[in-house]
């Protein structure tokens, strides 16, 4: 949303809570990322997900994820932040299968994607001089007039101060912190989404939590999470006792 407001000239201002902003969730994503494989079709996507969604996913939102997703990667990914995805021999995008997917459609960055699409995401945006990105500056609480939210009210360096804005567009992560086990690091603690519903948002699929079934368990220390990749290429994982 920043860099498509920024190239139509409006200013933006990015928000994050957190001294380092790439502290999210999406930072630790390993496998990977949906792109397109060499003969698929929107209708194809949508089918994969319909099924990993068994059936519960809405149509409208599967069809057009199927129809721009692909383009939305090319655009921002690949021409804005200039991703260093990994490379086939013959030079082309390397492909590989995940979980849920029937067609080679996933592109990557070794086993660390997340990280270099956060990295070089943030450092093609803050380049932009139409965007502010301000860390250290939690969210208190959203500004509404006559049921429209106008601002936000933020903390930065221990004054409160107001933020008006044409546009407020929350993306805060999900709640996997307030789980005594989670793969989510501790920013996903859903701040946003209570800052949401304390105005009045609507909410949806608040019951659907992922939680990794491939995490490596170790008493005292945080879980380490095993990347679905590994499963999509075959690998069997096995516990203590074989």
């Amino acid at each position: 949303a920043a860099t498509s407001l920024a190239k139509q000239g409006r200013k933006v201002m990015l928000l994050s809570a957190s001294q380092d902003p790439l502290d999210c969730n999406s930072y630790w994503a390993q496998g990977g990322i949906i792109y397109k494989s060499h003969d698929d079709t929107p209708e194809d996507l949508a089918e994969d997900i319909h099924t990993a969604g068994a059936g519960l996913c809405l149509d409208d939102a599967v069809m057009q994820l199927g129809r721009k997703g692909p383009k939305s990667v090319e655009e921002l990914l690949l021409e804005i932040a200039k991703v260093p995805f990994d490379l086939a021999e013959d030079g082309s995008l390397a492909l590989c299968l995940e979980g849920g997917h029937h067609k080679a459609r996933i592109i990557h960055w070794g086993d660390s994607t997340g990280r270099a699409i956060t990295e070089y995401l943030q450092r093609a945006v803050i380049n932009m001089p139409e965007v502010q990105l301000v860390h250290s500056a939690p969210v208190v609480d959203l500004i509404m007039e006559d049921g429209v939210c106008v601002g936000a009210q933020i903390l930065r360096e221990g004054e409160l101060e107001v933020v008006a804005a044409g546009e407020t567009i929350l993306a805060t992560g999900g709640i996997g912190e307030v789980y005594a086990h989670t793969s989510n690091p501790p920013s996903a603690n859903g701040d946003g989404i209570a800052l949401g519903r304390r105005v009045g948002a609507e909410l949806r699929g608040m019951e659907y939590v992922q939680f990794h079934p491939t995490t490596l368990y170790r008493p005292g220390h945080r879980s380490f999470l095993v990347s679905e990749a590994v499963r999509g290429e075959g690998a069997r994982l096995i516990n203590a006792a074989g």
